[in-house]
């Protein structure tokens, strides 16, 4: 295979991996804004989660941070369980649909993530990326 086809491909691939994390980022906004309200009555016990209820009014970013807050607690429940953030009855209460979807999300946005890295290296070792 010539250099310039593996260019191409890597084109491709990179583009690829970028409109997919648009669209991840499309999907985290559509989740944040529809499903907020009840994850926040989920998690009204949950200091962690109510001290930062207020970014809820914060713009697209602010909810995007909030929902990664509320990712945290249901992937993560012992670490905020320990230090009095989370409620058990909460967590044990939130909607296992919901929770699957948003640990899903999380889950493929570090899959894109980790894909976007390991171009940026092959690039960088290739020559390709400067």
């Amino acid at each position: 295979m010539s250099n310039e086809v593996l260019r191409t491909i890597f084109l491709y691939l990179g583009l690829t991996e970028f409109g997919a994390l648009i669209v991840w980022l499309g999907v985290g906004l559509y989740i944040a804004y529809t499903d907020m309200d009840e994850m926040l009555e989920r998690l009204k016990n949950c200091p962690a989660i109510m001290n930062r209820a207020s970014l809820k009014r914060a713009g697209p970013a602010g909810r995007l941070f909030l929902m990664g807050s509320v990712v945290g607690v249901i992937a993560w429940p012992a670490m905020y369980i320990r230090d009095g953030g989370a409620s058990i009855e909460d967590i044990n209460n939130f909607p296992r649909r919901l929770g699957r979807k948003l640990v899903v999300w999380y889950r493929a946005g570090a899959v894109l993530l980790g894909g976007l890295l390991l171009l940026w290296s092959v690039g960088q070792y290739m020559g390709w990326v400067k």
